[in-house]
């Protein structure tokens, strides 16, 4: 039995000898992982330097945010307000020969009530023309300010798809309209006013609409191929005025719904609108009757104190005659004792 026991008593030796070993070579691979930290942490600085590097960029995006970098073109175009500018032929020529010595007129705006709005690009020029201020220009008297809340028009270029046409001719068509600008683009609509000799050409592109003010020197010629003819009669030699309008369907949409409202009312609307000025009428003169009730209540409250105040003074004039009605027996006494006393 003693052999049987030894040989357990080997193989558990065995284990602990390999256990003793593994301790050991633990901490050995804890200081090798250990130095590559240590070496890790010497070699951070570096990243340190770069961060203290990094808040220059900051710097700039701020700039950037609060607008510093923008430039001139946030506040490029000075408006000028000048009233009371008014002469025989106004136009914006004459307007930009007026304001020759202000620099870098940018847009001139001509309104109604003799006003007129001038843009000019920066500061300087707009310095300028404050300096005209209560000059007279043509007998009258202007004053000239900055227009604070006006802004110059964008360019038609950019947005417009329609072009007025003028100077058309009598008895021109749609037909012949459009065929005279077919080779601008494609068309959409056209309108003509035949009284005031002119009319609307609507395209679906503003390039399109650009192409046909180019077509200004091309002769109207009622659509008629006029090539083959030596002698063209003057009839169909005329040339049309083309300039870019600002309409559209939507405008057009607009002002015919401004016309439908216009329009005088129907026998039901005109009943419907008769009984509502009916009650508005009745509403009014209930808040006039509870108006003239408080005030009545009011001057009842106010009476009945006079009323009060007039018993009073009564009552004080009767407690006066009474005691006026004493002194006048307390004298017949005397009078009495003065006659017995005589006697």
């Amino acid at each position: 039995m003693a052999p049987k026991s030894k040989k357990p008593a080997e193989k558990s030796e065995k284990p602990a000898e390999e256990k003793k070993v593994e301790k050991t070579e633990k901490p050995a691979a804890k200081d090798k992982a250990a130095a590559p930290a240590a070496k890790d942490a010497k070699a951070k600085p570096k990243p340190e330097a770069k961060s203290a590097s990094k808040p220059a960029p900051k710097k700039k995006s701020s700039q950037k945010k609060s607008g510093e970098g923008k430039g001139p073109e946030a506040n490029r175009y000075v408006g000028v307000h000048i009233k009371n500018l008014d002469f025989e032929g106004i136009n914006k020529d004459a307007v930009k020969e007026i304001f020759k010595q202000c620099p870098k007129i940018y847009q001139v705006r001509i309104r109604t009530g003799h006003h007129v709005l001038i843009f000019f690009d920066g500061a300087a020029g707009a310095k300028k023309a404050l300096e005209m201020n209560g000059k007279t220009v043509y007998g009258n008297k202007i004053t000239v300010k900055i227009a604070r809340n006006a802004a110059p028009e964008k360019p038609r270029e950019k947005f417009c798809k329609t072009v007025w046409v003028g100077d058309l001719p009598g008895g021109a068509t749609k037909q012949q309209l459009q065929k005279h600008f077919e080779e601008a683009g494609k068309i959409i609509k056209v309108r003509v006013y035949d009284r005031k000799h002119m009319g609307f050409v609507y395209f679906t592109r503003p390039s399109d609409a650009i192409k046909a003010v180019g077509l200004t020197e091309k002769p109207f010629t009622y659509g008629k191929d006029v090539s083959k003819l030596d002698n063209v009669p003057p009839e169909l030699q005329r040339k049309l005025q083309i300039k870019l309008s600002i309409r559209s369907k939507k405008f057009d949409k607009r002002q015919a719904e401004k016309r439908f409202n216009r329009r005088p009312p129907s026998q039901i609307e005109h009943a419907r609108i008769k009984s509502e000025n009916r009650k508005a009428r009745k509403a009014a003169l209930k808040k006039a009757e509870a108006a003239k009730a408080g005030s009545s209540s009011k001057k009842g409250s106010a009476t009945k104190k006079s009323g009060s105040e007039t018993k009073k003074a009564g009552s004080a004039t009767k407690k006066a005659g009474s005691g006026v009605k004493k002194a006048g027996s307390g004298t017949k006494k005397a009078g009495s004792g003065t006659k017995k006393a005589q006697k």
